[in-house]
């Protein structure tokens, strides 16, 4: 078992050092770290304990890296070998699942690994710039730790789970918000609705007390937390650390056991749908149909976007989230459940949620042709590259309708809403924004074209970095001074999606070439 674990660990370290995209990355991350600490040397000026400042930044940049990579990299250690069906040969060549679980997922968690050590020489300079100790600095950088092994593993056994990337990915994000969100959920739950509600003795009121700090104590975000606080003298090795790397251990036994059952043969991928219903000549999928008169709106509503099942499924999920956001934000007994405070949480929740959604298909919408190896087939039809290109958006763009149903839900409910929304239209920092987030989805459909994982995540990086270096140096400027720089950004920001805009076309006729 070890040669061939070793086998592939090996193989998969060379290649990853002999890319030049592995280098980039931890560069990029390296020099993103050395943003910050440039940025708390310019607070310096106006508040004290700027080492502290610093190394909280940099803490939350790692939280926040290692959760997009469990979700875009991890995720894809098994799916990958699915979607290429490469597994079967894989198992011929006599390697057991062990080894080839590991042999997948180690390399992964190594590159992850590096691209924390390769800034934990910078942050030190935080204990010398004030506010911050070497002890609480190894402490969080344990916690980071066993946090990467245990989103890692999770993440594998969702590719052990699921049958293609977009599905672990999903996968691997709900367990991970719920993980992470456990303790908020608890509080909620046990302690404001039970116990404020009159659920249960003092033996009720003691378990949900503690159920709950035992939540707090598994959850990174908490840890962390705790250890940036002044006065900061508990161990290194917490129990965070300890239930974490427990957990990594359980989900790679259980991706180990369950290798069996869930990878026994090699098969297409199916077509993401949630639900399925039986007749008599075999498995059906409800709402696929007939094929459309623009049949590439309707190959990517159903297949790319789930078609009529998802819709159903999204109207029922944003549904509970708008009937439940106003309960855990403020409480059920709370007088502030006002129509007006509702109908703002349901538009501003929409709002990032359709966001977020968009991104997504952004990161899909031409990676599944070429992954799937259709985009030379789809590119030989009768149609230009800009009508293929506008019918697959077209179909992705149905899938949003729910999201976009509830806005107007939350719109009606407070209509106050479109007021601030007009005045918002006379402020560059919207035009900004907004701009901003166009280029971001350009950058992020081009990034997915040219890297084989994780262009999403590398898109919003390389937007948040180049508005960071943008404006640090104006951070304490007047307000007229930053209005200029808002309106300039914001036009450089519309020219270069133009460009990008182009560079997508030319770079969906080169993929297909080649």
């Amino acid at each position: 078992m070890l040669r061939p674990t070793l086998t592939l660990l090996h193989r998969s370290l060379r290649q990853d050092s002999r890319l030049l995209f592995s280098h980039l990355m931890r560069l990029a991350l390296l020099g993103l770290v050395i943003w910050l600490l440039f940025i708390a040397h310019q607070h310096s000026i106006f508040f004290g304990a700027p080492g502290l400042m610093f190394f909280q930044n940099a803490a939350v940049l790692n939280f926040i890296f290692i959760s997009i990579a469990a979700v875009s990299f991890f995720a894809t250690a098994i799916t990958e070998e699915k979607e290429e069906m490469t597994l079967g040969l894989l198992r011929m060549a006599g390697i057991s699942p062990v080894a080839l679980l590991a042999g997948k997922s180690t390399p992964r968690l190594i590159n992850a690994l590096l691209l924390l050590t390769v800034q934990f020489p910078f942050t030190w300079l935080a204990i010398t710039l004030g506010g911050v100790t070497a002890h609480q600095v190894v402490a969080t950088y344990c916690a980071l730790l066993a946090y990467l092994l245990m989103a890692g593993n999770l993440a594998l056994f969702c590719s052990v789970f699921c049958s293609t990337s977009p599905r672990a990915s999903w996968m691997t994000g709900i367990l991970l918000g719920l993980f992470l969100l456990s303790p908020a959920i608890g509080q909620f739950v046990l302690v404001d609705v039970m116990l404020y509600g009159g659920w249960g003795g003092d033996w009720m009121a003691a378990w949900s007390l503690s159920l709950v700090d035992w939540l707090e104590s598994t959850s990174v975000f908490y840890r962390i937390w705790g250890i940036l606080m002044t006065g900061f003298a508990e161990p290194v090795i917490s129990f965070q650390v300890v239930s974490n790397l427990a957990a990594a251990i359980f989900f790679f036994v259980l991706s180990w056991a369950t290798f069996g059952v869930f990878v026994r043969d090699d098969q297409p991928p199916e077509p993401f749908t949630l639900f399925r219903f039986k007749r008599g000549d075999g498995m059906a999928r409800f709402g696929v149909g007939r094929a459309w008169p623009n049949a590439l709106v309707w190959k990517d509503f159903h297949f790319l976007c789930g078609g009529f099942t998802w819709l159903v499924g999204k109207f029922l999920i944003f549904g509970i989230l708008a009937a439940g956001l106003p309960l855990v934000i403020y409480g059920p007994w709370s007088g502030n459940m006002s129509r007006r405070n509702i109908g703002e949480m349901l538009v501003g929740w929409m709002l990032f949620l359709l966001a977020a959604e968009i991104a997504l298909i952004a990161s899909r919408i031409f990676r599944e042709e070429v992954r799937n190896r259709t985009h030379a087939g789809l590119m030989l039809l009768p149609h230009s590259t800009a009508g293929i290109a506008y019918s697959k958006i077209a179909g992705c763009l149905l899938g949003l309708l729910p999201g976009l149903c509830y806005l107007y839900i939350g719109v009606t409910m407070a209509p106050e809403v479109m007021d601030d929304f007009f005045d918002l239209l006379g402020e560059p920092a919207f035009w900004w924004f907004l701009s901003m987030y166009v280029l971001f989805v350009h950058v992020t459909v081009l990034f997915s074209l040219l890297f084989k994982w994780g262009g999403l995540p590398l898109a919003f990086g390389a937007v948040f970095l180049s508005n960071a270096f943008c404006l640090t140096p104006f951070t304490f400027a007047r307000p007229s001074d930053a209005e200029g720089v808002f309106v300039i950004l914001a036009f450089m920001a519309i020219v270069g999606s133009g460009f990008l805009h182009f560079a997508i076309a030319e770079r969906l006729r080169a993929s297909a070439a080649e």
